[in-house]
């Protein structure tokens, strides 16, 4: 047997498949529960949405006839984030749905096709680590943004004026 790249008929006659296979279904289970908080994060980023309406409203209902331009820019700000943030869970989304086929996948070639147990370390590949890193700029960005707006949609606002 090839100890460093075992396949898996080797890894049957040395009597280590159930740990192999013990240890891919970990591993599945793992990307599967990543897939499955992406998707329950989606609510959570329509509560931020939300928040940020209703601070966009008070902007709007706070102002006196006329929208101040550095509320105007506000409300812009917002909207933006709005849009970043839906783009940021749909691409975690789809990031966590492709880790998750792409690690059955493996295991599937690995104990059907003989491959070597080398050929899982392919699975995330250059694409997902963009995915990551493009996930987490569009949230940071969104999060700016929010802040932003909300202290230049509330700057305009003076009271009894």
């Amino acid at each position: 047997m090839s100890t460093e790249d075992p396949t898996a008929s080797e890894l049957e006659k040395a009597g280590e498949l159930n740990r192999a296979r013990d240890w891919l279904e970990k591993d599945f289970d793992r990307a599967r529960n990543a897939e499955t908080a992406a998707i329950n994060d989606f609510d959570k980023a329509i509560w931020l949405a939300n928040a940020g309406a209703a601070t966009v409203s008070i902007g709007f209902i706070t102002s006196k006839g006329v929208l101040a331009p550095i509320q105007f820019y506000g409300a812009s700000a917002f909207v933006l984030a709005l849009v970043l943030l839906l783009v940021a869970r749909f691409t975690a989304e789809l990031n966590a749905s492709r880790d998750r086929f792409r690690r059955q996948d493996a295991s599937d070639r690995f104990f059907t096709k003989g491959l070597p147990i080398s050929s899982l370390h392919a699975i995330r590949d250059t694409k997902f680590k963009t995915f990551k890193w493009l996930t987490l700029l569009l949230r940071y960005t969104a999060g700016i943004l929010f802040v932003a707006g909300c202290i230049m949609t509330l700057a305009a606002f003076r009271p009894g004026a």
